[in-house]
């Protein structure tokens, strides 16, 4: 059975509350936030949480691969350790004229952050709130 819950609904199974599995909301992002992930460059944000990070990118990273994420945002930045939790190919594009590309979707959790780090994610997550486009897994 698969369900959709969005983030005003509770689930309930026998009369008792289920527990949630995610301690943070989730926020999508876009390209709007700059960001530099050392020896996986080009990448992007697509989702964002104060615990952890998902991640576009052309290079596949290593399974429990620790890796600096600089984010940029306005007149700040953060620099955060990240881990690599999961790496799956998310597009193949093959082209006979040599313009193919590969993008890989890396989900990654932050390896203790400091305040003005923690700081940054919750002012980019607080501007880019959309309470019905909470990203669900």
């Amino acid at each position: 059975m698969i369900a959709t819950i969005r983030s005003s609904e509770r689930l309930t199974l026998i009369g008792r509350p289920v527990l949630e599995r995610r301690r943070s909301y989730r926020i999508p992002l876009g390209p709007h936030v700059s960001i530099h992930v050392e020896d996986l460059e080009p990448a992007s944000i697509s989702v964002l949480s104060l615990g952890g990070v998902t991640i576009e990118t052309a290079r596949k990273p290593s399974l429990g691969a620790c890796y600096t994420l600089q984010i940029d945002y306005g007149r700040s930045s953060a620099r955060l350790e990240i881990r690599v939790d999961r790496s799956s190919l998310q597009e193949l594009y093959y082209s006979d004229s040599g313009h193919s590309r590969v993008r890989y979707l890396v989900g990654a959790r932050f390896l203790n952050p400091d305040i003005p780090a923690l700081n940054v994610l919750y002012r980019i997550m607080k501007d880019h709130w959309i309470p019905d486009a909470i990203a669900e897994e």
